[in-house]
């Protein structure tokens, strides 16, 4: 029990409020909704910065770690544009705006992928030496290219539809 309380104790508080900033958006995505194109980039910017964090607290990562965080980013980004190519959108362009079919997804992801970064962090602060285990370290940095990759693919997608205007895609003014 006095394990869990330091778990959370030891939290800096940025992560609750980062925490809890994702949260709301992954809430609000389950809804179909008008946004500014601008914030679409929003949780990608936050799991990049998050992989950037993983490979600033790992003091030289090798060319392994590298390979493991670039491979699972490859293959993240093209599972986010295939994930998020089935949606329905309609774009604005005109007033850069984006409507954009409600989906419990990303929810589900910013669940999966904060709490495992989260763990991670936790368990390399309580067990300094897992760092020096390949598949520990296999895990951070997949986890980080995974993060980013997911994000990144979705916003693509998002992008190409709202610059490129499909069958599915519709352009009008999403302005009343």
């Amino acid at each position: 029990m006095n394990e869990l309380i330091d778990f959370f104790a030891n939290t800096p508080w940025w992560v609750y409020v980062i925490f809890i900033f994702i949260i709301k958006r992954g809430i609000s995505a389950s809804e179909t909704r008008v946004i500014p194109v601008r914030k679409l980039f929003i949780l990608p910017l936050i799991f990049f910065l998050m992989s950037v964090h993983t490979l600033v607290v790992i003091k030289n990562p090798t060319i392994l770690d590298l390979m493991y965080l670039f491979i699972s980013f490859v293959i993240a980004s093209c599972f986010g544009f295939v994930l998020t190519n089935k949606l329905k959108i309609i774009a604005d362009r005109a007033n850069a705006l984006i409507q954009i079919e409600g989906s419990w997804v990303t929810l589900i992801l910013i669940l999966l992928l904060f709490s495992t970064k989260y763990f991670l962090g936790y368990s390399m602060e309580a067990h300094p030496d897992w760092i020096h285990f390949g598949a520990f370290r296999a895990l951070l940095f997949s986890v980080s290219g995974i993060g980013s990759g997911l994000f990144l693919g979705r916003l693509a997608c998002y992008l190409r539809r709202y610059f490129m205007v499909d069958s599915d895609c519709k352009a009008i003014s999403l302005v009343n």
